[in-house]
């Protein structure tokens, strides 16, 4: 564990630690100062001498909000906010922490442009409502002030890595009484058990697995293919235990503060899907892997995952429009397409795990790309089953 990693979970465990004192304040003004500080507090230790690119991010995204024609100003933070973020992935930043804490206050920032551009919107049109009825917000009925935006930004719940929410959720946190009937303890406390148990299990992996031996050129020469593809287990184990390890505890911070609480009976309205123009649902499916590969922090790498990823999914839907994969075939295909998954994620780890591209690159040279000659295969195969198939 370096520097890095202890600074990040310190903070977070400081946030966990402040939360229920931070429950306990009364006045809105205080309890809202309270958290915005607490969290630019966050940002500071995370991002050191870089706090200035956050800054620079929400003023920003300030000037577009509230200068701009309220109709476009979710296209135009996107696009300040995207190129930004581009901009420091390729020149500036390489610590996993730091691109999380930027990546949430750009889903929060673009996230409010869009529900204020909604929302102007639905003053002009009211049919809209009927569309989006979840997005009819009173709390956008007059524009958030410069004060509001720093503070939705710099939130200390879920700055760390997520979850992402609404501005009516921060809205309502402070003018609905939800957060103060509830007492979420036995909730945060069941969270930590859990991350303590994936944080033992974490650090056991570690001492006999290092992904170190990525680096090792004895990794490449003492061992054989099936042994380096195997080492990939674990690592993903590692990887998935980490990410439950950082969820589990950024969560924790939203259940002890009380913050997005509701009372049950409040179920969500559920989302629409697309009611026209479904041809544009395969693109979309293209596009969404791309824009995930530049979110993350556009690298070869993160190209290899997004387009295997992009590969396999369409694999699968070409199949069962070839094959009869349901009724007494269901278990079989399910069990098969379960299989094909999880050798994908175990081939896909070191994308994820290693961060250097020559490093990545010899490691798949190693194992001679297998995974994706038996995609191509399966390609090739689907398109002599279909011209087949037409021919009969």
């Amino acid at each position: 564990m370096n520097s890095d990693d202890v600074i990040f979970y310190s903070s977070l465990l400081l946030c966990v630690s402040l939360a229920n004192y931070y429950k306990k304040i009364d006045d809105k003004r205080l309890k809202r100062n309270y958290g915005t500080g607490l969290g630019i507090l966050v940002a500071c230790l995370i991002c050191g001498h870089s706090i200035l690119h956050t800054v620079i991010m929400v003023w920003g995204n300030i000037v577009i909000i509230k200068c701009c024609d309220k109709r476009y100003v979710h296209q135009m933070s996107l696009a300040y906010t995207w190129l930004y973020l581009s901009y420091l992935h390729w020149s500036l930043q390489k610590n996993c922490y730091i691109i999380w804490l930027h990546q949430t206050l750009a889903l929060r920032l673009v996230g409010l442009a869009f529900e204020i551009s909604t929302y102007q919107r639905l003053k002009v049109d009211p049919g809209m409502s009927t569309i989006k009825p979840n997005m009819d917000n009173e709390c956008l009925s007059t524009d958030p002030s410069a004060g509001d935006i720093i503070s939705y930004a710099f939130y200390f719940t879920g700055i760390h890595k997520g979850p992402y929410y609404r501005w009516k959720v921060f809205d309502d946190h402070f003018n609905a009484p939800f957060g103060t009937l509830g007492d979420c303890r036995i909730i945060t406390e069941q969270k930590l058990k859990k991350a303590f148990a994936c944080s033992l299990g974490y650090l056991l992996l570690r001492l006999k697995y290092s992904p170190q031996m990525y680096y090792e050129r004895a990794f490449y020469i003492k061992y054989g293919s099936d042994f380096r593809f195997l080492y990939n287990i674990p690592q993903l184990t590692m990887y998935f235990l980490h990410y439950q390890i950082v969820m589990l505890l950024c969560t924790s911070v939203c259940t002890e503060a009380g913050f997005g609480v509701y009372p049950a009976k409040c179920l969500p309205i559920p989302g629409y899907g697309p009611s026209t123009r479904f041809s544009l649902l395969k693109l979309a499916s293209a596009c969404s892997f791309v824009a995930w590969s530049i979110w993350v922090g556009p690298s070869i790498p993160q190209i290899i995952v997004s387009s295997t990823l992009w590969v396999y999914v369409h694999l699968e839907s070409e199949y069962c429009e070839l094959y009869d994969t349901t009724g007494s075939m269901k278990i079989p295909w399910n069990i098969g397409f379960s299989i094909m998954r999880v050798f994908c994620l175990i081939y896909l780890a070191p994308c994820l795990i290693v961060h250097d591209t020559a490093t990545v690159l010899r490691y798949y040279n190693s194992i001679y790309w297998i995974y994706h000659f038996f995609l191509l295969f399966l390609i090739v195969a689907a398109i002599v089953i279909f011209k087949l198939k037409d021919s009969l």
